[in-house]
Formats: C-alpha cells, sequence, structure tokens
C-alpha cells in the first residue's frame, strides 16, 4: 500500500482536521472494487505472462480529506512496457435486480446498488477526477500481440496518480496530492497459440441502432457495426449471429423489433420466390475485414417452441408487406415450401462466395423436452435442405442429442451432466439468466473468478465452443421497449445485471465492460493450457488441474476466489516456458 501526502504552499494553513491523502492498493485482475470496499483479496503487485497475451490489475484509489465534490486528477504510466499499457477508469452502473432470490452464496452482494464495469477511455493526457471518501479504481492492462510482442523480461510498471485536494471554503488552498505504485510484469519467453474454443456472443441490429439513433443498415449504422465487429473480434468472439430475416428472438408474442433483414425476397407473379443476397454480401464482407471467422445464420422459427415462423419482408408487385410471422405455423406447408426455395438458393450463393466452411445455422433457441417432436421434424427438413452444414441450437434435454452429424448441441452449462459422458462431439455450452446457482456466469453481483474459470472449464471438459445471448441486448425483456444500458442493467427486472450486455454505447463504437475483459483472458487460459498440452500431454495438464482445483473439478464444483486462478495460470506460464518460479 502507498500513502502520500500533498503539501500546501507556504502561505496556507494547515488543513483542519486530518491532512489530505491519497491511499492506493494494487490488485488482480480478478477483484471488483466498490465505492465502499477496496476488494476483498490481498494486495497483489506482480504477475507473470506471455509475449502475445493479455494481462490486467486493478489500481484502487481513495481519497481522504472534506468532500466537496469531484476532484481533478491524472494518472500515468512510466515503464519499459508503457507502449503496450492501456489504463481504463471502471466505472460504476446501477444494478436493481443484482440476483434472483433463487442463487448460491457465491455472490459479492445481493442489494440493489452500483456495482462495478464499465471499462471507460480516458484522454491519451491520462486526466480523470476522484470524488473524495469513496474508493475509485482504474483498469491496468498490458497486451502483446503476434504483431507486436511484449520485451522479455521483468518489467515495472509504474503508475503515478495525482489529485488536487478540495475543501468547503473556497478560499483554502488546493494541495496537490501525489501517490506512487509500481506492478512487476514477467514476460516470459513464450507465446500462447491461436484461439482454438469457439465463442459467440450475440450482436442485436436494433440494439446498436436504438443506442446511437439510427436506421438499421443505413450508411452509419455499418460504421458502427464495424466497431461492435472489432471490440467482439479482439476479446475472443468468432462467430456473428446474421440476420437473414428478422430473428425470432426475444420477442413477445404478437410483438416485433424493429426489421433487421438481410436478404430481400420477392414475391413471383407466378409463384415461388426470388431472392437478392447484396445486402448479405455486404456484412459478410464486413465481418470477415473484421476477423469473424464464422456466420451464424439466425433461427429459422421462432424461440422457446417453434410454433411459428419468423416475420419476413416480402415484396409483391412492388409493395413491401410481413409474411409470415407470430399467425403462421412454423410447420405450416407454406413456410416450409419457402424454404424449400430460400434455403438451397442460400447454400448455393455461400458456396459461390467460398463460405460453406464458414457457416452454421439455427433452427429454434430453447425448446424444451415437451417440443421435441416439432424440434425433430424442423431440424430434418432443414437438415436435407442444408446437406450437411451446421446446426447449433440451445438445447438442455438428452431428448435432443444424436440427432445426426450436423446437430451440435449447445447446452446450458448447469444440464451439462448427461450429455458429458456420452460423448456427443462437437459439444458447446450456454450461459444465461438461469444458470444462477452453482455454476459459472458473469453476473455483476458475481466475483470475477466464476467468469474467469470457464476458460480452464471448457478445456478440461473438452467443449469446442461457448454462446451467450447478450453482447448488446439494449432492449426490456421481450423487446417490449429499449433501455439506456448505463441506466438499465437487468432488461427492466428480468434478468440479474450483467446478462443481457457486455459492451457499452458510446460516441462512434462502444467501450468494454469488465466482464467481457476477463472473460477474453479465461479464453487465453485456455489457449495457454493447450500449449503446454503440446509439452506435456493432455493426461498431465488435467491433472495438474485437479492438483490445482480438487478431484472433484467440474462445472459445478470450482472456486470461487480469483486468486488461485491466477496463481495456476502463473505456474502453467512457467511451466510451458521453462521458467523457475521466483524465490518466495
Amino acid at each position: 500500500m502507498t500513502e502520500t501526502h500533498g503539501s500546501a504552499s507556504a502561505a496556507a494553513p494547515a488543513p483542519p482536521p486530518a491532512v489530505p491523502a491519497l491511499r492506493t492498493r494494487l490488485l488482480g485482475s480478478l477483484e471488483k472494487v466498490f465505492a465502499d470496499e477496496p476488494g476483498r483479496g490481498p494486495e497483489r503487485d506482480a504477475g507473470v505472462l506471455l509475449r502475445n497475451a493479455s494481462h490486467s490489475f486493478v489500481l484502487a484509489v481513495f481519497q481522504e480529506g472534506a468532500c466537496w465534490g469531484r476532484t481533478p486528477a491524472r494518472i500515468e504510466v512510466d515503464s519499459p512496457l508503457a507502449p503496450w499499457t492501456e489504463v481504463r477508469r471502471i466505472l460504476s452502473v446501477p444494478s436493481e435486480l443484482p440476483a434472483y432470490d433463487r442463487r448460491d452464496e457465491g455472490y459479492l452482494r445481493t442489494t440493489p446498488g452500483l456495482y462495478p464495469d464499465v471499462l471507460a477511455t480516458l484522454p491519451p493526457d491520462g486526466t480523470t477526477w476522484l470524488v473524495p471518501g469513496r474508493w475509485e479504481a482504474f483498469w491496468v492492462r498490458i497486451r502483446g500481440t503476434d504483431e507486436r510482442p511484449l520485451p522479455v523480461g521483468a518489467h515495472p510498471v509504474t503508475l503515478r496518480l495525482s489529485s488536487e485536494a478540495t475543501d468547503p471554503d473556497p478560499g483554502a488552498a488546493r494541495p496537490l496530492l501525489h501517490a506512487e505504485s509500481t506492478y512487476r510484469a514477467d514476460v516470459l519467453d513464450g507465446s500462447l497459440p491461436p484461439q482454438s474454443v469457439s465463442f459467440s456472443q450475440w450482436l442485436h441490429c436494433d440494439g446498436i441502432a436504438s443506442a446511437h439513433g439510427v436506421a438499421i443498415f443505413s450508411e452509419p449504422f455499418w460504421t458502427l457495426l464495424a466497431a461492435y465487429l472489432r471490440t467482439a473480434v479482439a476479446h475472443g468472439v468468432t462467430h456473428l449471429l446474421t440476420p437473414l430475416f428478422t430473428p425470432p428472438l426475444d420477442t413477445a408474442v404478437g410483438g416485433r423489433r424493429p426489421t433487421a433483414q438481410l436478404v430481400g425476397v420477392r414475391a413471383l407473379p407466378g409463384g415461388g420466390y426470388a431472392f437478392d443476397f447484396a445486402l448479405l454480401d455486404r456484412w459478410i464482407a464486413l465481418g470477415c475485414a473484421e476477423g469473424i471467422r464464422v456466420f451464424e445464420f439466425a433461427h429459422l422459427f421462432s424461440q422457446w417452441g417453434l410454433a411459428s415462423a419468423p416475420r419476413i419482408v416480402v415484396s409483391r408487385d412492388g409493395r413491401d408487406e410481413d409474411a409470415f410471422g407470430w399467425a403462421s405455423d412454423a410447420l405450416g406447408a407454406d413456410y416450409l415450401a419457402f424454404l424449400d426455395a430460400f434455403l438451397p438458393a442460400l447454400r448455393a450463393h455461400l458456396d459461390g462466395l467460398g463460405l460453406l466452411g464458414a457457416c452454421c445455422f439455427h433452427v429454434s433457441d430453447e425448446p424444451e423436452e415437451r417440443h421435441a417432436e416439432r424440434y425433430r421434424i424442423a431440424y430434418r427438413h432443414v437438415s436435407r435442405l442444408l446437406d450437411g452444414l451446421p446446426i447449433l441450437d440451445a438445447v438442455s434435454d438428452p431428448a435432443f442429442g444424436g440427432l445426426g452429424p450436423d446437430h451440435v448441441p449447445v447446452v446450458a452449462l448447469d444440464h451439462l451432466g448427461p450429455f458429458l459422458p456420452r460423448g456427443d462431439r462437437p459439444l458447446w455450452t450456454y450461459c444465461c439468466c438461469g444458470q444462477n446457482q452453482r455454476v459459472s456466469n458473469r453476473f455483476l453481483a458475481m466475483p470475477s473468478g466464476r467468469n474467469r474459470i470457464l476458460g480452464i472449464q471448457l478445456y478440461y471438459h473438452d467443449l469446442q465452443g461457448i454462446l451467450q445471448w447478450g453482447y448488446n441486448f439494449y432492449a426490456s425483456q421481450l423487446s417490449k421497449r429499449a433501455i439506456d444500458p448505463y441506466a438499465v442493467t437487468d432488461a427492466d427486472g428480468a434478468f440479474p445485471s450483467g446478462d443481457p450486455f457486455s459492451v457499452y454505447p458510446v460516441p462512434g463504437g462502444c467501450v468494454e465492460s469488465l466482464r467481457l475483459v476477463v472473460f477474453h483472458e479465461a479464453l487465453q487460459d485456455h489457449a495457454a493450457l493447450r500449449r503446454l498440452e503440446a509439452i506435456e500431454g493432455r493426461d498431465a495438464v488435467l491433472a495438474r488441474i485437479r492438483a490445482a482445483f480438487g478431484d472433484g473439478f467440474s462445472f459445478e464444483s470450482f472456486p470461487y476466489d480469483g486468486g488461485p486462478l491466477l496463481d495456476f495460470r502463473a505456474s502453467i506460464d512457467r511451466a510451458a516456458a521453462g521458467a523457475a518460479a521466483p524465490p518466495a
């Protein structure tokens, strides 16, 4: 802990009754700092990282003295790693629903209040502000890449913070306060392999449109979309939810979300349809340019039971009209005939673009066991038309397993038990509001360790991918109204805060949440384990995991404390690099 007192000018009186001061704490990246709590774990002033890895830590700050509103402050980085280091301010957002009544003991707190989450960008000169009398926090990330690797060695990263003390007396002197903290970053001579686990977070076009006041597929929208994709890909997202037609997701029965349809459909006079893929091609070209690996075509049948067809805008006699939708039976002859015309045309178009190996499809989201027969009918119809292209769906009942070689179950974290020993592969998992007990998740009220442990769990159980539905769902439950994500973080009291979105809109794009960056480092944990596996073998790495976290390590048995997780990652990196641990 560092504490440095300010000194007033010679003419200034001694500040009564306590001398203003800045107190700082260096913390690991899995500590959350609340206004009234500077993290629960011990200080951590050193870490290990590889040359192309991301490594973060937290600087917590408390300004003592008279509380007279915001005071100007500045933070500077002095380090050989300064060109690779960024400092963000961690802002808190309100949560009216931090957790459901049905929960476990592994939450930091469960009362409504302010929760740290936004990673706000600082100006280039590091100017910021403090409010005396409460804890503030800054996120410090050192980030190497394959193109710009970090230099090997033990490097000090010194953070210098300055702030003006305040006094209720406007004529009083304003002493300048200083604090300095140094973190040691040990960069090892090694690099992570490319990310092998797939990660999908659903991007919502209407979320971009409502947050930025633009029309979907207008020119400003495309610029914003590029920025949102750039942030997603930089944090490990591999798949892009692609709205062939307005996705039939999170919509009240009889309601409608703003139209987001990439495929033009024209009804032919003699029957049948013609399709225009120009807008879809622009979407795909942009996604490819930003690094998207797989285009994940949105669901062809309605959510939670396949009752209806999606709403599709069709041009008929020169006029656009809504076709299909809530009144259309998903398995009715008219809609299945439409799919008979559309899916072969789409497949041929994707083949012409050379994209058959970079796409996947959805039938319906989260059907239950009672919907199994309808799902099988829809799946078989679509599978025949797609001729082997992969179909991913959130299906968590064993009744949906083993449907075909093209079918990839995406199973809720707390329902994986029956699927794991059956050997279904590829096998994905997902988490949302329902995964609120015993398993990993990313709610604001949870410790960050419950988010980051997922990388190790995915490796341990040999899963191929993970899906989370809310990259930027800026709406109330069932999309009844748009919301301001800085003011409403729980979809109008429907989902625990942290479930609906992972980025926050800013002019020209978005900024990360603490949760998105923590999960990116979880994906890098997965890559680090693969790196060590190439040296020691998978059985040896699994034994290391059990030694660190217990023989019962699983999706439902793991430590919530982040300290052991950070220590484990450091040991993995050192083992793979052949580096000895520093003396205690």
